[in-house]
């Protein structure tokens, strides 16, 4: 089960997910997503910004 993580500063909030359960060799990639606020919620406010493999 992974495990959330929240921190926050001034402008900035990280989330960070811990999966202690699975075994590093299965992981494929990570993908880093960004969000910026403007005041309504869409998708389209999520940007992909990198995968990691």
């Amino acid at each position: 089960r992974p495990q959330l993580n929240i921190t926050q500063d001034n402008t900035t909030v990280r989330l960070t997910w811990n999966l202690p359960s699975t075994p590093i060799e299965y992981i494929e990639n990570y993908k880093i997503y960004a969000y910026k606020q403007n005041g309504s919620l869409t998708k389209s406010d999520w940007k992909k910004i990198s995968i990691v493999k």
